[in-house]
């Protein structure tokens, strides 16, 4: 079309060159406003989008420092996390049946690292402790779950029943 405007702007009107791109233009034309009216319908949304983009710009600046501390504490839980899974699999602590069922029981030899961020994530997801309380006296300790508080007495302290699911393996005194 832009191609035939020139045309039609710069040669005589007996020209054949002319002709053919009056034919071009009225053909186009039609076209080209269909075109145009199609696009008015996405460039007011994008319009309407910029504006949210502003508001989300602005927000983002107001809560820049809540932000950065939910990264920073998402970030500290992840390593805590990866840290104590990696003492679970090295050691002789068992991973709740749970995760075993999803996961496995051992990161796959071809592709650990994926395994353990997968790992790192459940955990995190389901909003584990990372660490659990270590009562000075037995009388101090309490139980966390209604399974413990019904279960015979001796049944909620045997290895891997911290009252959390399982979440044992996932919970040591010194992190």
């Amino acid at each position: 079309m832009l191609r035939a405007a020139a045309v039609l702007a710069s040669t005589p009107a007996a020209d054949p060159q002319r002709k053919a791109a009056e034919h071009d233009f009225t053909t186009s034309a039609p076209a080209a406003r269909q075109a145009h009216g199609r696009i008015a319908g996405p460039a007011a949304a994008a319009q309407d989008d910029g504006a949210k983009l502003i508001a989300d710009d602005v927000a983002r600046k107001k809560y820049a420092e809540t932000i950065e501390a939910g990264q920073r504490a998402d970030t500290a839980l992840r390593i805590r996390l990866r840290s104590r899974l990696s003492a679970v699999i090295s050691g002789k602590d068992l991973l709740p049946v749970w995760f075993v069922t999803v996961l496995g029981p051992l990161p796959p030899a071809c592709d650990p690292h994926t395994w353990m961020d997968t790992a790192t994530d459940v955990p995190a997801y389901r909003g584990l402790p990372t660490r659990s309380p270590t009562p000075s006296s037995p009388s101090e300790a309490r139980p966390t779950s209604a399974w413990q508080r019904a279960a015979p007495p001796g049944t909620a302290s045997w290895p891997g029943s911290s009252g959390t699911g399982g979440a044992r393996a996932f919970a040591s005194a010194d992190s």
